[in-house]
């Protein structure tokens, strides 16, 4: 056992639980983090860079292009580079079309690549929300004068790209990624997936048959409707774990979920944690202490 080993709680990065390190940060460095309008330009040229970049797209539509493959990018979307890879961008103008996007280039360790594996292009309409909550605590933690330690980004790098490890990678052909029919039912999710929702229901909004609906969402989303409805209640319950004093058992029943042990089970398989665990592993003061051990 190495002495990174040692100084690390051993939890599985994949179901979104954080590794704590006592000592050294395996982030390297972060070289920026902002978020930004294409009231400047920023679309970008064919280029390589010897760090990681993950831009996130708030809204908006551009085209990117990895490794010479082109992708169709939508808001909820994240692009990740690894170093030396070639990329390049193209968003409209600005009087066209108001994109916000967040930009992040930082150096990785090894040790932090070793637990991770993630798509170059990925949705992140699962667990929209959740991310955009983690990206805004990160460019806080970046951009204050009072965190002096490490552990704050650490936590917050492996929390993201925990989620980013899990989430779906996109179909390349844009046609299926931005079919009006399944955007239409996603849409109809996002704004009522605290209620209770058919696929016979979704279905009809769409205007196909049940079972090629079913097939269509999931080559575009990645996932079957049903497994995108309850990812979506475990997203908003796991926000307001982190993020409200509601007790569990309300955060149950605001998130979509009518019956406790049933979600306490789907959290679990989700998150690797039942809720309260969650909530009072992942609390940001969880973070604070430098010099800290944690046991799992």
């Amino acid at each position: 056992m190495t002495q990174s080993d040692k100084n690390m709680t051993n939890i599985d990065i994949r179901r979104r639980r954080v590794y704590y390190y006592a000592e050294a940060s395996i982030v390297q460095k972060i070289l920026f983090a902002y978020k930004i309008t294409n009231r400047v330009n920023l679309s970008a040229d064919m280029h390589t860079h010897d760090h990681h970049h993950l831009m996130y797209l708030y809204r908006g539509h551009c085209r990117a292009s990895v490794m010479k493959r082109e992708y169709a990018m939508a808001p909820g979307m994240l692009i990740t580079v690894p170093p030396h890879t070639q990329h390049s961008f193209v968003f409209p103008k600005y009087a066209k079309e108001r994109c916000v996007v967040l930009h992040l280039k930082c150096h990785l360790s090894d040790e932090l690549l070793r637990h991770i594996n993630t798509p170059n292009v990925l949705s992140c309409s699962l667990f929209q929300s959740e991310i955009e909550n983690a990206f805004t605590l990160l460019l806080r933690a970046v951009n204050s004068s009072f965190i002096r330690s490490p552990v704050p980004l650490t936590g917050l790098l492996l929390y993201i790209f925990s989620m980013i490890s899990q989430s779906p990678g996109v179909n390349t052909d844009s046609s299926d990624l931005n079919d009006d029919r399944i955007m239409r039912t996603v849409h109809y999710i996002d704004r009522n997936f605290p209620h209770k929702i058919t696929i016979t229901c979704l279905a009809g909004i769409a205007g196909l048959n049940k079972s090629y609906y079913i097939r269509l969402f999931h080559t575009v989303m990645g996932c079957p409707p049903a497994d995108y409805i309850i990812k979506k209640r475990l997203s908003r319950a796991a926000d307001l774990l982190l993020f409200s004093s509601a007790t569990i058992r309300d955060i149950a029943q605001e998130s979509g979920f009518s019956h406790y042990n049933h979600f306490s089970d789907k959290f679990k398989q989700n998150y690797g944690a039942r809720p309260k665990h969650y909530r009072t592993t992942m609390l940001p003061g969880s973070f604070s202490a430098a010099g800290g051990s944690r046991s799992g």
